[in-house]
């Protein structure tokens, strides 16, 4: 599940409710938003004190943390030495951190295709740096030997665009898609729909790819409000709507080796979904 920053994670008491939230709904891995100040070598980590406390607190309840980075230029060569001091200071973080409360991975949601090199037709460049990013976090995790895993959330349509979203890249042309899940552990699909079918339709190109190569793929479901495409959201829907589909998916692919599981978009909306009276 993702958690982004809120005021009511700023607290003991928050933390306790998210993680009971958690516990009831049988969610084992959330994907917490991290914020930092400053720039190059004095750039720190915001809320380090409250991050610690919840990465206990989770550590305790069974319950999995990936630290949450992303913005939609971060992937850019022009943004890569921030993006990359970003991934320093969240090692620097890790280490001091007790082994039962640690992040176990991290969590990119960078969405290149929203800025305004791919919007005037530069998709191939974009596409370009942004592995060579990917490749670039990958280098440094490996050479940290750390067990963090590396995670990018990607949109439902890069394996819709054979021709205009294949990319060379390493020696090999493949789709945009597949070059990201050669260089994660995992991703996730924002195969945000409200039929099970539609869902399981979106991810069939990226779950084909996750059984070659050994890379689990994770589809998701949106709760928030979309008041532009508020047919793809269960807010306002029933519950027991969005457990027949979170259902119907897991049992379609749970004996796919490539299924991890489905994410859920997000904490706060998905407590209105399932906690209002």
């Amino acid at each position: 599940m993702w958690v982004w920053l809120h005021p009511d994670l700023d607290s003991s008491k928050g933390h306790e409710r998210l993680l009971a939230f958690c516990k009831k709904q049988g969610i084992g891995r959330i994907f917490v938003e991290v914020t930092f100040s400053g720039s190059g070598d004095a750039m720190t980590l915001d809320r380090q004190g409250l991050l610690a406390a919840l990465l206990e607190r989770a550590g305790e309840a069974g319950i999995k943390v990936e630290a949450l980075d992303g913005h939609q230029e971060m992937s850019l060569e022009k943004c890569r030495a921030d993006t990359l001091q970003r991934l320093e200071v969240l090692l620097a973080f890790q280490a001091n951190q007790p082994k039962e409360a640690r992040f176990t991975g991290l969590h990119y949601d960078m969405e290149p295709y929203l800025g305004e090199r791919w919007r005037n037709g530069d998709e191939a460049g974009v596409m370009r740096e942004t592995l060579e990013t990917m490749a670039a976090i990958r280098e440094r995790v490996n050479r940290e030997r750390t067990e963090l895993t590396i995670a990018y959330d990607i949109p439902s349509w890069y394996d819709r665009h054979p021709d205009t979203l294949a990319i060379e890249f390493n020696g090999e042309r493949k789709n945009f898609h597949e070059h990201i899940q050669d260089l994660s552990d995992y991703i996730g699909i924002m195969s945000y729909r409200r039929e099970a079918a539609q869902v399981l339709d979106i991810c069939r190109a990226e779950f084909a790819y996750g059984e070659k190569v050994g890379r689990k793929v994770y589809a998701a479901l949106e709760t928030g409000e979309l008041k532009d495409e508020p047919e793809i959201t269960f807010h306002g829907a029933r519950p027991e709507e969005f457990f027949e589909v979170l259902q119907a998916v897991d049992d379609a692919k749970k004996n796919s080796p490539a299924y991890g599981g489905v994410f859920l978009h997000y904490y706060q909306s998905l407590q209105v979904l399932l906690e209002s009276e």
